[in-house]
């Protein structure tokens, strides 16, 4: 299997990647009115997927320590003398080489337009939950916020191209290490920061304040409604150096298959999940739905697939069209809770909705601007993730909702300006001494 050549000083996690919550839709409360609470969908319980996905992960590992260094010689590991790995500097997708520096770009535009479409899809989600069904303002909330389901989905695989790289020589407790330097200071800093945010919004709206609604916001993992992001990543990334065993051993093939054996078990999933909702559930089986976006961002990278260009953007269109009307037609017949189950990140839409951009964006190998923008731009995109639902409901709350104008033009105006807003904030911190480690 071909093995990847490091990359050049890449950010640890998948976003600096980030996202919203999972299938959910969030409608911030204060955006209508000063004594609203957020609306969240309900989609954010996930079953744990069942053991199966975590008895193929542990067979194969165990393969894995069986075959050695024989499998290492075939992923492009040098075995020297010494007993030590040193990655051969190659990079090949398929039979053909592929510089280091075009993945990097490819995945440095993936993180900007990722973290955009974030913002969007939260500004139009309260279109959505809160203009009437079926009217004009809804059908351009649930357009939006349909084609950009794809946001979270991309930069789970964007974690998975850098981080399952068998390239990387480097044991267990170094790769823990640098998770743990690079997330756990801005995941305390900022769930500390928006347990302060709620309870002042709380104060502020005249309602009385609960501690304990706080704290069990905080063991839920989200002590606000975008933070379970990179509580789900915390979990993922205890587990990635044995994925990436499973990465460095398999063949493509073989890989291919378990990916697809774990999309169809949480897939399956998210359907039992929204027929049957069972309140929240605990932030460490979150990690689980999302095992197969994980491996499928390595495969991508490491696939040269040769299609007609028209056939990527047709499926996109087609499963962004399947989604928007799909839940338009559940919402009408049930409610708009069941067809919300379309927005859901491993619904049978969005799931190929994902794959395509993913691979429209492998495609994409000219810096988005320039290189040092898209490098500075990407590695502010984790900042702008923690940063921007202050600003949004800040605006929503005191300045401009979408409602105030016409849906269709006030939902990418006023994403622009929380993009803009939180961007500059983020760059900010990043120039602070000490504050620099929370983004």
């Amino acid at each position: 299997m071909p093995a990847w050549a490091k990359p050049m000083s890449m950010p640890a996690t998948g976003f600096r990647s980030a996202a919203t919550g999972r299938g959910e839709l969030t409608a911030m409360a204060g955006i209508q009115r000063l004594n609203s609470k957020p609306l969240l969908y309900r989609l954010h319980s996930q079953r744990p997927a069942t053991l199966v996905l975590m008895v193929i992960t542990f067979a194969r590992c165990q393969l894995t320590l069986a075959n050695g260094w024989r499998r290492h010689r075939k992923a492009g590991i040098d075995c020297l003398s010494q007993g030590k790995a040193r990655p051969i500097c190659r990079s090949k997708i398929g039979n053909r080489r592929l510089p280091r520096t075009a993945i990097m770009t490819w995945l440095d535009n993936s993180r900007i337009l990722a973290i955009f479409a974030v913002m969007f899809l939260h500004v139009a989600a309260i279109v959505v939950t809160g203009t009437e069904i079926g009217s004009l303002y809804w059908w351009a909330g649930n357009l939006y916020d349909s084609a950009l389901r794809w946001c979270v989905p991309v930069f789970v695989m964007i974690s998975g191209a850098l981080l399952l790289d068998p390239a990387k020589a480097e044991d267990m407790k170094t790769f823990y290490a640098k998770r743990a330097s690079r997330i756990s200071a801005p995941l305390v800093f900022w769930s500390l920061v928006y347990l302060a945010w709620n309870a002042f919004k709380t104060v502020m709206a005249g309602n009385q304040f609960a501690p304990m609604s706080l704290l069990r916001g905080l063991a839920s993992g989200k002590p606000h409604y975008h933070m379970w992001f990179l509580y789900m990543l915390v979990v993922l990334y205890l587990f990635t150096p044995f994925f990436r065993m499973i990465a460095r051993s398999a063949t493509r093939a073989e890989i291919g298959t378990i990916t697809f054996l774990s999309f169809a078990i949480a897939a399956l999933n998210s359907v039992v999940t929204a027929l049957y909702p069972s309140g929240p559930s605990l932030f460490v089986n979150w990690f689980l739905s999302y095992i197969p976006y994980y491996f499928l961002g390595y495969l991508i990278t490491i696939t040269d697939v040769r299609a007609p260009r028209a056939m990527p953007w047709t499926a996109l269109a087609l499963s962004i069209a399947a989604t928007a009307v799909g839940c338009r037609l559940l919402a009408r017949y049930q409610s708009l809770d069941a067809g919300l189950y379309f927005y859901n990140y491993l619904s049978i839409t969005v799931i190929p909705t994902s794959i395509c951009v993913m691979f429209l964006l492998k495609e994409w190998n000219k810096p988005f601007i320039s290189s040092k923008a898209a490098r500075t731009l990407s590695r502010l995109t984790l900042g702008v993730y923690l940063i921007h639902p202050i600003i949004f409901e800040t605006l929503s709350d005191f300045v401009v909702t979408p409602f105030d104008y016409q849906p269709a033009l006030a939902v990418p105006l006023l994403t622009i300006t929380v993009y803009a807003s939180s961007l500059a904030v983020a760059w900010a911190i990043a120039k602070t001494p000490w504050m620099n480690r929370t983004i």
